[in-house]
């Protein structure tokens, strides 16, 4: 039902209006062309948050090609993994501190992304 739907659609324009707002008129980042982190106001970073973000970066640029993002999250462990190192890929998004770039912001404005009434990480 499109009633239920508007708190979440009214999100989305939220957040594609941060989006317009980051990578257009923010003096700090509209001429960044590099990844943007995105963090909720109650979201609290590790020490080493911009290292493991830098490196994912890194890792994206050299491993996957077709990735559009990155997000340094507890995510894809098991209770039974060892490997607190482990990388995983997802497909699909949670809202745990995204980072993305300009080529990614760009092709998100050139997509149909406003149309859908849906979440905006459900359209991503």
């Amino acid at each position: 039902d499109v009633l239920q739907m508007q708190p979440v659609v009214a999100i989305k324009q939220h957040w594609i209006w941060l989006q317009d707002y980051i990578w257009t008129r923010a003096p700090e980042t509209k001429d960044r062309m590099d990844h943007v982190a995105l963090l909720e106001e109650d979201h609290i970073v590790t020490p080493d948050y911009l290292n493991l973000l830098t490196a994912l970066i890194a890792l994206k640029k050299t491993t996957c090609s077709t990735c559009w993002g990155v997000t340094v999250r507890w995510a894809c462990m098991r209770d039974d993994d060892t490997d607190v190192r482990k990388l995983c890929r997802s497909h699909s998004v949670i809202n745990t501190g995204i980072a993305f770039d300009r080529t990614t912001y760009d092709a998100i404005k050139a997509s149909d992304f406003e149309a859908f009434g849906d979440g905006w990480d459900w359209s991503l």
